[in-house]
Parts: structure tokens; C-alpha cells; sequence
């Protein structure tokens, strides 16, 4: 009777310790519950890139959703939305490192706002360290818009909101449990004290087992996750109240062969305590194997061993106070203490599968096979499907998924690392294809890249366009030089025919159209040298059209020069008509110049 007691008090005592020592749960599964990768997958590669690209920041992305319910967003409402974004920007609490809105240009308008105008969204980038919730408390509070729904939603959010919807699922689960086990128990044996001393061995167990759980995980980052509470209750109290069963029945069985209740116990222990060791000890073995996994989820499973570890110890020693010192009580009120009863229903089965085996297998057959063919259902890894639409961040997640491309509420980010910079043409052109065919991937709406922020092309970097702009800006000088020859060769003939009265009034116009000239070849001079230089930064196949237009340019100088001379030599003539000979000569010259360069 003593070892019974000594047993009962340190169970009390290891309960009350657990009470007081254990961490704040739900703050631990935010913390380490969340699902992690191998490093060495691309994803966490890619996280490792981003981190490093962001200063060594540790960013957590929030949208927030503005919608009119019914119709399409007014002016005034985008002006109140704009004023809301500018709130939450000059909030020092919130660290945001960047903010996107629709208001800010015309592709992020087109981006951001909804093909029917009634929503629109805001992209906010915050640095971690301050908890979620409270970060999106503080946005809630800064975009409520008058006339407008507001929502803040994202994908680290939606997380949250799962784990706080898990923790209040695993309470409905345990009091489930518990009245579902208490049920059984009492068509088992019919009897009210088994029920509740298994439900309280079994409780202890997974209190004490939680606590040793989350405190390792609260020290030395022992691996959780949201759903390692769960697996603890259904498997602690499913095999728990399953070896009590087996160990209860050899106890009632040995009070019925005569036993006292001391004796009794120790014989259920021997020998139905073997039994629970060696069946617990394989499911033990099971859940430590997942330790080995790589994946964090299967290996927040290895909770379950520990577990099972304070279940066994529980059972073998806390059961035996209770028997020993209630003995028969322990089935009260009922006076049956056969183990064993007799069940027609399942003798019947049982002898009939015997009797007709095949029958017994293709009747299996037929029940189960269309059930598995027919079967729709499809696996489903977003945790947002998982919370109820009252919950604000999923109403958010609702909003975007039915107004724009489904992948705007949590966006897939290729990033491209090198020890070279990227700002080359080569490069550049290499990202431009990969966008180009991602794009092109069946499912994808919308690309967004370095050469195509706004997710399309911008036409004036292309070396096509470029060309088109040069040649035109090519035949155009062409064409004026054409009419600067067809005028020079004018003036040449009338200064021939002229007399030298009527030579100083023509001089005159001669004057004022060659200082014109001047403006025009300078002008054109100065576009020339730009697309120059524009072809020049283009690939190697333009070098012999740079070189064609750098002889453009250089013909074009000399036109210059030719015009100022010319000018000046109209100054002489119109102060001394006598040296018209002299300007017919040199005007003759000009007009051949521009002349050998259009035929070349």
C-alpha cells in the first residue's frame, strides 16, 4: 500500500510543477510552429538571397484591402484611401522598408486596382521583430475609410490566424475527446469511477508530456508545429484509454477469480503491463523515427514519443494506487465482474468472415472500391482554406482572390544571384527571356522583371524600336539636306544673273537664310550626335551603322562650318557689291559638298 501512495503523491507533485512551469503556449507555436524547409531547398535558398539583398532584414509582407461593396470606387473615396496610406507611411512603429499603392503611378494603379474599380490594395513591406498582430492592429487602425471596407490580410497574417484558430480547436478537441472516451468507458464496463480515473491518468499524462514539450522547445528550439498538440491528444488519448481498458479488464478478471485487490493489481500489472510496455514501446519507436525526417512538420511529430514515454509511467504507477485502494468500487455500481461478456453482434460477424472468407473480401471489395474511385477530394496545402470567413484576414484573402489573379495574394519571387553585377545588356537580356517564358508557363497571369516593371515590355529600350527612331531621324536629315542643296543652287544661278542692285537686296535674304541654315545644321548636329551615341550602346551587329552615322555627323560639322562661312562672305558682299564674283565662287563650292555626301 505504501509504494501506491508514494506514487500518488509524486504524481501530485510532478502535476503541480507542470501547472506552474508551463510557457505560454500559443506565443511558442507563433514563435517555432511555424513549417520549415531543408536550407538546402531552393525556396530557403531563395529566403537566404532576399535577406541578404534587404540589408540582413528580416521582412514580413501585408496587404491591405480597400472595397466598396456595391459600385465602383468614387474620387472621393480614392482621395480618402490616399490620405490613409499616407497614415500608415508616417507610422515610426510599424518600420515599414516599402510601401506600394495604387496612387503612387499609372502601372501600379493598373496593377493594384481591380478590372470592376471597386477594389483596390496596398502592398507594405514591415521588418520583423514586433508581432504581427500588433503591426496589423495598427494598420487597421489607420486605413478605416469612411464609405469603404478596409481588410489587412497577407500571407505571414493568414499563419497567424491559423495558429490562434488551431489553438482554440485543439481545446474543442480535448473536451471532444473527453466526452467521447468517457462514453465508451461507461458501455464497456458500465460503470461511472473507470471512466473518470482513466480520463484523469490519460489527462495527466498529456498535461505533464506538454509541458516537458514546450519548455524543451522554449530552451533548445525542440521542433513544433501547430498541429503538435493535436497529434498528442488523439494518439495519447486513444492508446491511453486502450491499454486502460486492457488493463482494467485483468484486473476486474482476477477480482472475479477471487483475488484482494492489492493481489489483483500487481497480477493485472504483470501481466497486462507487459502487453501496454511492448505496444507502446513500438508506437514510442515510431514518432522518434520522424525525428530523422528533414522536414520540420514530421519532425515536430517526435513530441508524440515523449508523450507516450509519461503515458506508459503513468499508467503503471498511478493505475495500481487506484486499484489497490478501490478495489471492486473502481466497477461500481455494476456487480458483474466477468471480463469477458459475450457480444452476439460481433460473434456473429466474426464467425460469418471466418466461414466465408472470399465472401467476406469481396464484399469489402464492393463497398470500399467505388468509394476510392469516386473520390474528388484533393490535397489541399493552404492553411487560409483551413480558417472560417469570419476571421478579417481571410474576408481580406476572399476580397483578392475573386477581384484579381490568384497569385496576389502571396506572389512566387524569382531571385537571381551573381558575383557580377546585372546591369550589363547581356544580362539583361538573358532576364528579359526568362521573363518572357515564365510567362508563358500555363497559369501564370502576370511577370514583373527588371526590363518589365509594370509586367510588359517597354518598347523604347528594345534595339528595334531604337533602329525604327534612328532611320527615321536618318531620312528626315536627308531630306533637309536635299532642300539646302535644291536652295543653294538657287542662289547660285540668280547671283549669276544677278545685277548689283538687285544682288545686295537678294544678299540680304541670303543673309538671313544662311543664319537660319546655321540654327537648323546645329540642331540637326546635336539630334545626330544623340542617336550616335544611342547606337553605339547597342550590340555589336550596329557597329557599321554607328560608323554610317558618325560620317553623318561628321558631314554635318562640316555643313556647319560651310554655313558660317558662307554668312560671312554675304556680310562682305552686302557692304562691297563689288566682290559678287568672289561669293559666286564659293557658293558654287558649297553646293558641291553636301551633294558628294547624299550620293555617297
Amino acid at each position: 500500500m505504501e509504494t501506491p501512495c508514494i506514487s500518488l503523491i509524486v504524481w501530485i507533485i510532478i502535476a503541480i510543477a507542470a501547472i506552474v512551469t508551463m510557457p505560454n503556449v500559443s506565443s511558442l507555436v507563433r514563435q517555432h510552429g511555424s513549417v520549415t524547409l531543408p536550407s538546402d531547398m531552393q525556396s530557403q535558398v531563395a529566403q537566404t538571397i532576399e535577406k541578404k539583398a534587404s540589408g540582413n532584414k528580416n521582412v514580413r509582407s501585408l496587404i491591405v484591402v480597400f472595397n466598396k461593396k456595391n459600385g465602383k470606387l468614387s474620387a472621393s473615396d480614392n482621395r480618402h484611401i490616399t490620405k490613409a496610406i499616407h497614415r500608415v507611411n508616417n507610422d515610426k512603429q510599424l518600420n515599414i522598408t516599402s510601401i506600394t499603392s495604387a496612387n503612387q503611378n499609372a502601372q501600379a494603379k493598373k496593377e493594384l486596382t481591380s478590372k470592376d474599380k471597386s477594389t483596390q490594395l496596398a502592398m507594405i513591406n514591415v521588418e520583423k521583430g514586433t508581432a504581427i498582430s500588433k503591426q496589423a492592429n495598427i494598420i487597421r487602425n489607420h486605413v478605416k475609410t469612411k464609405g469603404v471596407r478596409t481588410y489587412v490580410t497577407g500571407s505571414d497574417l493568414l499563419n497567424d490566424d491559423f495558429s490562434t484558430v488551431t489553438q482554440a480547436g485543439l481545446k474543442k478537441t480535448e473536451i471532444i475527446a473527453a466526452i467521447f472516451i468517457f462514453i465508451v468507458l461507461i458501455l464497456v464496463f458500465r460503470a461511472l469511477p473507470v471512466p473518470l480515473i482513466s480520463l484523469l491518468t490519460v489527462g495527466l499524462s498529456y498535461l505533464i508530456s506538454s509541458n516537458i514539450v514546450m519548455n524543451l522547445a522554449k530552451a533548445v528550439s525542440f521542433p513544433i508545429s501547430n498541429f503538435t498538440q493535436i497529434f498528442m491528444v488523439v494518439v495519447l488519448f486513444g492508446i491511453g484509454t486502450d491499454y486502460n481498458i486492457l488493463l482494467y479488464n485483468r484486473f476486474k478478471e482476477e477480482l472475479a477469480n477471487g483475488l484482494d485487490a492489492t493481489e489483483a493489481a500487481n497480477t493485472a500489472r504483470q501481466h497486462a503491463g507487459r502487453t501496454i510496455l511492448y505496444s507502446g514501446s513500438s508506437v514510442l519507436i515510431g514518432f522518434l523515427v520522424l525525428g530523422l525526417a528533414k522536414f520540420s512538420f514530421y519532425q515536430s511529430a517526435v513530441g508524440v514519443a515523449i508523450g507516450v514515454i509519461v503515458l506508459l509511467a503513468v499508467l503503471l504507477t498511478l493505475n495500481m494506487f487506484f486499484m489497490t485502494t478501490m478495489g471492486r468500487a473502481m466497477f461500481w455500481p455494476s456487480k458483474n465482474l466477468n471480463a469477458h461478456g459475450r457480444n452476439r453482434l460481433w460473434e456473429a460477424i466474426s464467425t460469418g468472415a471466418m466461414s466465408h472468407t472470399v465472401t467476406a473480401i469481396i464484399v469489402l471489395l464492393v463497398i470500399f472500391v467505388p468509394l476510392v474511385l469516386t473520390s474528388s477530394q484533393k490535397l489541399n496545402f493552404n492553411n487560409a482554406d483551413e480558417l472560417p470567413d469570419t476571421i478579417e484576414s481571410k474576408a481580406g484573402y476572399n476580397l483578392i482572390q475573386k477581384h484579381f489573379p490568384a497569385g496576389m495574394s502571396g506572389t512566387s519571387t524569382v531571385y537571381i544571384e551573381s558575383k557580377n553585377g546585372l546591369n550589363n545588356q547581356k544580362d539583361l537580356a538573358a532576364i528579359d527571356d526568362l521573363t518572357d517564358y515564365l510567362r508563358a508557363e500555363p497559369g501564370v497571369k502576370t511577370v514583373t522583371s527588371v526590363t518589365q516593371p509594370g509586367g510588359s515590355k517597354i518598347k523604347a529600350l528594345y534595339l528595334k524600336s531604337q533602329l525604327s527612331q534612328l532611320v527615321t531621324g536618318l531620312n528626315e536629315a536627308n531630306a533637309g539636306l536635299k532642300k539646302v542643296e535644291t536652295g543653294l543652287n538657287q542662289a547660285n544661278t540668280q547671283l549669276s544673273s544677278a545685277s548689283s542692285s538687285s544682288s545686295t537686296s537678294q544678299l540680304n535674304e541670303l543673309t538671313a537664310g544662311t543664319a537660319k541654315l546655321q540654327s537648323g545644321a546645329q540642331q540637326l548636329s546635336s539630334g545626330v550626335s544623340t542617336y550616335t551615341s544611342g547606337v553605339n550602346q547597342m550590340t555589336s551587329g550596329t557597329a557599321q551603322l554607328t560608323s554610317g552615322a558618325s560620317q553623318l555627323s561628321s558631314s554635318v560639322s562640316q555643313l556647319n562650318k560651310a554655313s558660317q562661312q558662307l554668312a560671312t562672305g554675304a556680310i562682305a558682299l552686302n557692304q562691297q557689291t563689288i566682290a559678287v564674283p568672289t561669293l559666286h565662287a564659293s557658293t558654287a563650292q558649297l553646293a558641291t559638298g553636301p551633294h558628294s555626301y547624299l550620293v555617297a
